[in-house]
């Protein structure tokens, strides 16, 4: 289960940094949640709430999270993400289904 707890980690440490751009520089995980919180969609601060959820109890508890749930985080967490190419945000990749 390391190989989750660490694609846990890094994903929030690859979204936090994404969004923070050096304007933000809070050190408490939910601190940065809610200075970020204001500036995402609906859609988008729920799946943060969702990662920011799975960091803590990685990174405080020592919890080793289910594969599945980490899995659909990396699946959600694309909503935060920019995508290259002039793609889209909206969880569709960018495709033209």
């Amino acid at each position: 289960h390391g190989d989750t707890r660490t694609a846990v980690l890094t994903l929030y440490e690859i979204v936090r940094r994404e969004l923070d751009r050096g304007e933000n520089s809070p050190t408490d995980h939910w601190e940065f949640f809610e200075l970020t919180a204001d500036q995402l969609s609906n859609e988008q601060r729920s799946v943060l709430r969702n990662l920011t959820e799975a960091f803590e109890s990685v990174r405080f508890a020592g919890e080793d999270p289910d594969p599945d749930d980490v899995t659909a985080l990396l699946n959600e967490a694309e909503r935060l993400l920019p995508v290259p190419d002039g793609g889209s945000t909206d969880g569709h990749g960018g495709s033209n289904d």
